[in-house]
């Protein structure tokens, strides 16, 4: 009766470890270039990922954040433009731009393949607005593979005003300005 007990307590303890080890950040797909605010359950907009990522409950057409993990949106090789004003970010997540990847082409600085693929994802701001405001949560922006276009305050940073941590990799930001101060970003945190 022991040895079965033992062994009844060792795989209820390896089912729980299992459980506990799949858990993982989700990967949230934008799969429309539309700025979208939760009125079609069809498609992910950029706004829409980083409201299920926020809330982490799906939004729109986008599958919920994971509690606990930082999740990732993941962005195409084309042009989003915001036109509902700022995205604000609440919880932190790493948005990514798509990438156009040669692996036959030789880069022409390192002479090795695969070529560096350029930036071609692009983050147009709505008209009189910035793109990212994380002021309210304070929580930390990964941006890589984009161009930030556009973007303008009335206040502080025209691109993104951040009261956390940013972090940028590959990431080019043209045309933003503040009127007050951080013409292309505002750190407050």
């Amino acid at each position: 009766m022991i040895r079965r007990i033992l062994l009844l307590s060792g795989s209820i303890s390896f089912s729980v470890f299992s459980a506990v080890t799949m858990a993982h950040a989700s990967t949230i797909n934008v799969t429309t270039l539309q700025d979208e605010d939760g009125e079609n359950l069809k498609s992910c907009s950029l706004r829409e990922a980083i409201k299920a990522s926020g809330s982490k409950a799906a939004y729109g057409g986008c599958i919920a954040g994971q509690r606990d993990y930082t999740d990732t949106i993941q962005l195409t090789t084309e042009t989003y433009t915001l036109t509902k004003g700022e995205l604000v970010l609440k919880g932190d997540m790493v948005i990514l731009g798509g990438t156009d990847v040669d692996i036959f082409s030789l880069d022409p600085i390192t002479g090795t393949s695969p070529r560096r693929p350029a930036v071609v994802t692009k983050i147009v701001a709505a008209s009189g607005s910035r793109i990212f405001n994380s002021t309210a949560s304070n929580d930390q922006i990964n941006l890589s593979n984009m161009i930030l276009s556009g973007g303008v305050a009335a206040d502080f940073g025209g691109s993104i005003r951040a009261g956390g941590l940013v972090t940028l990799y590959r990431v080019q930001i043209n045309g933003a300005t503040g009127n007050k101060q951080g013409g292309a970003i505002y750190l407050e945190g």
